[in-house]
Order: structure tokens, then C-alpha cells, then sequence
């Protein structure tokens, strides 16, 4: 927003004072507090129509919707420790998806498109690793940082082909279903996109569509695995919606698979996102380890 101006000319504001956060502009008028950000676009108020129709009202109603400007009621928000505000977006996302899910065609060039896009990621990390590992390996003083690496390169190796393997269970699985779950799905789930206060509130809501509902859970996890035990809050959204055993799959597909760690110059920034890959896929190897042999106990015991 370049020009506070604007809003103030357009809707007859009384600013009495404001302050930038990030691309939006908080505003305090004589007709209330407000958060302000231009439209990009999106169309919110048919999303807003399809949520409230959905009997889905935990989202910030607009005070001013139009083709310039997105303004909200500035809400001030209860502080609370991140694991509760975790807890609080994993009851929000699992009633978003309960409240909106239907299924839609799928067809083969899709199911064809998403096993192709992992695969390839996966034979591209094993290429990129296999060159990285032959790299430090010629090194006669490897930097700490790909020290490290080295040290843990057969956890990446393991948890590329763990990756491969859920791919593989997934596609056996939708290759001859005409049909996959949809709902609408937030699509940028932080903890700060959480307001409480008399109610619970989804923000930010410019990614949101009509996709396969691990899409947000994935989301959350990426956002946050450093700083939640998220094993804990997947098991809470399982019991809330119960995923299919296709879309766990594609779900532990995904969050098995590593980034690309590029090294730099810098060597304290290279140790930091070494370390930040082996705890993701050190976290996200238990996660699947533990969800997958719940659920292949419970698959056994039903058996007897």
C-alpha cells in the first residue's frame, strides 16, 4: 500500500493512527479499528459465500470487500502457547474439511501428473545427494557442516526410498479409482494465522482452493515441524477426519521426501540448514513410522 491516503479519501476515514505489518496496513479511525490490504485478485467474497454456506463462520467477515481494497475488523488476539494455538488450528482445518468434502472426477492424467511430479523430485534428491556425498567425500578437511551431511546422508537415502514406497502404495491404490476426495483447503496454515479471541479465527486466506485435504495438513507441518510435535496433533486430526488410506499414503509420500540443501559460503547458515533437514526428516520418518505401524496393527487385528 503506498499511500494511506487513499484509504483514507475513499471510505472517509478519521485516521487517528496507523502502522504497517507486512503488506497490510492497521488503521485506527473513527468508525473502528481495521486492518487493511489490497484486493489481489482472489475472489474472497465468493469464498466467504461458499464458507458461510458450508455452515463454516470461523473466518474474519470483511467490513469493506471491493475491487481495491480488503478491510477487516482489527481483532486483538489471546496469547497462548504455540501447542494450544496448534491444537486450536488442527480443530479448525479437520471441521473445515468435514464441512466441505465431496468427491470429484479423477482421471488418469492427474493420478499419471502426481506420481510422475514425486518421482521425479525423488530420482532428482537421489541424483543431487549422490553428487553432494562424491563432493565432500574428496574433500581432505569436509567444513562441519558437510561433516554433518555426510554423517547422516544414509537417513536421506533411507527416507527417499520410504518415500518411493508410499508413492508406489498410493498409486496401486487410486490407478483404477474413477473418483478422489476433495475439500476446500486453507492452504497456509501457520499459528499465525490463528486469531481467539471471543471465537476462533482462520486468516489469510489467498491460497485457499478445492484440493485433496492433506494439502493443508502438509502445509501446517512444513510451516511448523521445528517447533510442534506434530505426531501428536496428526493423531488429534485423525480422530476429527479420518483420512482414506490413499491419501495417508500420498501424505507420508510427501513428508518423507527431503529438501535440497544448497551449501553456501556461509558456514554457519550451511550447519543451521543441515541440521533443520536432518531433524525434518528425522521427524517425519517418525511420524510415519509410528502412524503406519498403528495402523498396520490395527489391519492385523482385524484379521484374527
Amino acid at each position: 500500500m503506498n499511500d494511506i491516503k487513499d484509504v483514507k479519501r475513499k471510505y472517509n476515514f478519521i485516521i487517528k493512527k496507523y502502522y504497517y505489518v507486512g503488506k497490510s496496513v492497521i488503521v485506527y479511525t473513527d468508525k473502528g479499528n481495521f486492518i487493511v490490504k489490497k484486493t489481489n485478485g482472489y475472489d474472497k467474497d465468493n469464498l466467504y459465500n461458499s464458507l458461510s454456506n458450508k455452515k463454516f463462520f470461523n473466518y474474519v467477515r470483511p467490513y469493506i470487500l471491493d475491487d481495491d481494497y480488503e478491510i477487516y475488523p482489527y481483532l486483538e488476539t489471546i496469547e497462548k502457547d504455540d501447542d494450544d494455538r496448534a491444537l486450536d488450528i488442527i480443530y479448525l482445518i479437520s471441521m473445515l474439511h468435514n464441512k466441505t468434502t465431496f468427491y470429484k472426477k479423477f482421471n488418469i492424467d492427474d493420478k499419471k501428473s502426481i506420481y510422475e511430479e514425486i518421482l521425479n523430485n525423488l530420482n532428482y534428491l537421489t541424483d543431487y545427494y549422490d553428487n553432494l556425498r562424491w563432493i565432500i567425500e574428496e574433500e581432505l578437511y569436509p567444513a562441519p557442516s558437510s561433516y554433518l551431511l555426510l554423517r547422516n546422508i544414509t537417513l536421506l537415502y533411507s527416507s527417499i526410498d520410504y518415500s518411493l514406497y508410499f508413492l508406489n502404495k498410493w498409486y496401486e491404490l487410486v490407478k483404477n479409482a474413477d473418483v478422489k476426495r476433495v475439500a476446500r483447503v486453507h492452504g497456509d496454515l501457520k499459528l499465525s494465522h490463528l486469531i481467539e479471541n471471543d471465537n476462533l479465527y482462520l486468516i489469510s486466506w489467498d491460497n485457499s482452493k478445492i484440493d485433496i485435504p492433506i494439502v493443508d495438513i502438509y502445509n501446517f507441518y512444513k510451516n511448523n515441524y521445528l517447533d510442534l510435535d506434530f505426531s501428536s496433533l496428526f493423531s488429534v486430526y485423525l480422530s476429527k477426519y479420518q483420512l482414506l488410506d490413499d491419501e495417508k499414503y500420498l501424505f507420508f509420500s510427501l513428508i518423507l521426501m527431503p529438501e535440497k540443501v544448497d551449501l553456501t559460503n556461509n558456514e554457519i547458515i550451511n550447519i543451521k540448514n543441515v541440521y533443520n533437514l536432518i531433524e525434518y526428516v528425522s521427524k517425519s520418518n517418525y511420524i510415519v513410522s509410528k502412524h503406519y505401524s498403528e495402523e498396520s496393527h490395527h489391519e492385523a487385528g482385524n484379521k484374527k
